[in-house]
């Protein structure tokens, strides 16, 4: 991706997150780069629930980020009441 000068709108980007490194993998990346090729290796690893939440209200972010309407959000997500508590 070229920079224009312009401004930059994630929600308007092809860009794709990173699978190698992350806010909770980049020391261990910077530290050890040989760990990449390493965890590349290791068998997938289950979710946890904790995981699967965090992944459903990041994308639950993502879609107000773009539309703002939460109600929207939460019908279109399936969200518990508890769920719904915490992106407000």
């Amino acid at each position: 991706m070229r920079y224009d000068g312009g401004s930059f709108n994630p929600l308007e980007s092809n860009m794709q997150h990173s699978r190698i490194v992350g806010g909770s993998t980049a020391k261990r990346v910077i530290n050890c780069p040989g760990s990449v090729a390493l965890v590349q290796k290791m068998p997938p690893q289950v979710e946890s629930k904790y995981a699967a939440e965090g992944t459903l209200l990041h994308a639950c972010m993502e879609d107000l980020l773009a539309d703002g309407e939460m109600g929207d959000v939460i019908a279109k997500n399936k969200l518990t009441d508890e769920q719904a508590d915490k992106l407000q």
